[in-house]
């Protein structure tokens, strides 16, 4: 069977959230980089973006995810397609979690900043939630992540569609490794806050829990205080409208799931020195009865058993068996010539 880009792609695509630490899943990977390496066809757009939606929840301390990267570097500056804004997204948010201290994921991120400079699209709310989450392992001390958020400052300033609470809340979440000394930090985040700020949509816990752990490592001063403050203001009116027995404002909603209020209460009890350092004394507090109130809500729900805290001891396990069969069938029916 010839080799081509669209079979890459899928079993790339089919790999997402697949632990990248265990031997089994290195030599599939492996493999995958020897048939990214040695395709005859140049890839397409859909192509190299459903292959990197395909890392999503691997690992860069893996060589193998590494190769992948650096192989699809290439593909990317060999592509003369114009990436649609669904590639752009697709391609961002499958590098969440994946270090620009890697030089692999640099020269990935070198490559597709071109693209997004070249993306005739305007992006939606939504792609631009995905592709600001993608970049939560990012560090903008590197000048390629630096390159990235100017190129989307443009493209979230250029879009007209009303942010929903869970783009709110993947955009500032991938805010979470970068500094606010950085200028491109700044801007882009001025550019996303009236976008926050006219959200009309209910918040979940979980879109506020995103939100502030994006904002985490805040240090306010006359030059961004007005961008951040009504930011977190904003997030603690949503924050105030959850009932103390953690059930959301619309009733339709009924009770927060337990993860979701677990989730809150770690990113409050995180974030709550910070917030002491920049808020008025009676804000703070107000933040600090919420994570108390809701850490009450937990503790009775762990009492009573809740389903959550009974699933916490199980985890899946990957199949060994089929990873191996995966790998068998590849080799049987892919050479590596393409």
């Amino acid at each position: 069977m010839t080799l081509q880009g669209k079979h890459i792609a899928a079993l790339l695509c089919g790999l997402q959230n697949i632990d990248s630490s265990e031997d089994e899943i290195k030599s599939l990977l492996s493999l995958v980089f020897s048939m990214i390496r040695d395709c005859k066809e140049i890839l397409t757009a859909d192509n190299i973006s459903d292959s990197l939606y395909g890392l999503k929840g691997m690992s860069s301390d893996c060589s193998e995810v590494l190769n992948i990267l650096s192989a699809l570097s290439l593909r990317i500056r060999n592509c003369n397609e114009e990436f649609t804004a669904q590639n752009l997204s697709d391609a961002f948010y499958g590098l969440q979690g994946l270090s620009s201290d890697k030089p692999e994921m640099r020269a990935l991120l070198t490559e597709l900043s071109l693209k997004v400079h070249s993306c005739g699209e305007d992006l939606n709310a939504q792609e631009i939630g995905k592709i600001m989450y993608g970049l939560k392992g990012m560090r903008s001390n590197n000048s390629e992540v630096r390159d990235v958020l100017l190129a989307l400052t443009n493209k979230i300033l250029s879009c007209k569609e009303e942010f929903k609470a869970e783009d709110v809340g993947n955009s500032l979440y991938g805010l979470q490794g970068l500094s606010r000394n950085c200028s491109e930090v700044n801007d882009i985040l001025s550019a996303l806050s009236p976008k926050v700020l006219s959200c009309k949509e209910n918040f979940t816990a979980r879109n506020v829990s995103n939100a502030l752990y994006g904002l985490h490592g805040i240090k306010c001063n006359r030059n961004n205080n007005s961008i951040y403050l009504p930011i977190i203001d904003f997030l603690h009116i949503q924050a105030k409208t959850f009932n103390i027995n953690g059930t959301s404002p619309n009733e339709e909603s009924g009770e927060i799931e337990t993860s979701e209020l677990v989730d809150l209460c770690q990113t409050l009890t995180f974030i709550l020195p910070e917030l002491a350092e920049i808020l008025p004394i009676s804000e703070y507090f107000s933040w600090k009865r919420i994570n108390m109130n809701f850490s009450d809500e937990l503790a009775r729900r762990k009492d009573c058993s809740d389903q959550f805290y009974k699933t916490l001891r199980f985890r899946s396990k990957t199949d060994r068996g089929s990873l191996k069969r995966i790998y068998d069938i590849i080799q049987e029916n892919f050479d590596d010539t393409g």
